[in-house]
């Protein structure tokens, strides 16, 4: 870890936590947080982790990972617990292994923004250091994530399927169902261009210079 050098940190805070029913939400979101970290480990430089009862943080050398994994933070705590998110590039106050007690002025603008985002009822914030990107970033995040919560249960078990590579004959035959009937999901629930917006993201995020190429101007005030 360089203070001299920028990371991208990730900051979730988890919705409803404190309500009688999430118990097991929170559960399997402590079972998930060490998994994620191992897969993404090459990005990582502070592990995913779980504090304050409610909070997940994470500090990345990469933003390729991000958007995945916050999408699968959101699914693992289904249906019980929401979840809203903020991702900000910036500089740590100093190196620890605990990250709580890293600081610096990526927490301090980290923490600005989930205020505001907790504020405006929104599901993100992306601050990458540059306006624009960030502006699409956080747009195309909010709208795959409207897009994802106006899905029926029906519809929800088919996206899952697609985004994991299935072919919509496969699903039919695992759900029991004509495969017309999964076709007309797809088209009733846009779920086709849900994926490929989601795709659209992860390929931005992996692209490093194109979060560059605008210039830096979107700091949280």
């Amino acid at each position: 870890m360089d203070v001299n050098a920028t990371y991208y940190l990730l900051l979730a805070d988890v919705r409803g936590s404190t309500a009688a029913s999430s118990a097991a939400a929170m559960e399997r979101l402590e079972a998930t947080a060490p998994q994620l970290s191992v897969e993404h480990s090459s990005a990582l430089v502070l592990g995913l982790t779980l504090s304050y009862g409610d909070e997940v943080a994470g500090l990345f050398s990469q933003p390729g990972p991000l958007y995945s994994i916050m999408r699968q933070i959101r699914d693992v705590l289904l249906p019980d617990l929401g979840v809203r998110f903020v991702v900000i590039r910036g500089r740590i106050g100093r190196p620890s292994t605990d990250i709580r007690k890293v600081g610096g002025e990526v927490f301090k603008r980290a923490s600005t923004a989930m205020e505001k985002t907790k504020r405006s009822g929104h599901f993100c914030y992306w601050d990458v250091e540059n306006a624009t990107a960030s502006a699409i970033l956080t747009t195309l995040t909010e709208m795959t994530h409207a897009m994802f919560l106006k899905l029926s249960p029906y519809q929800r078990e088919i996206y899952f399927g697609l985004r994991g590579g299935q072919t919509q004959s496969a699903i039919a035959g695992a759900l029991g169902k004509y495969k017309q009937s999964v076709s007309e999901a797809v088209g009733r629930g846009n779920i086709e261009l849900l994926i490929e917006a989601e795709r659209l993201i992860n390929s931005l995020l992996a692209s490093q210079p194109w979060l560059m190429d605008f210039g830096r101007s979107s700091h949280v005030d």
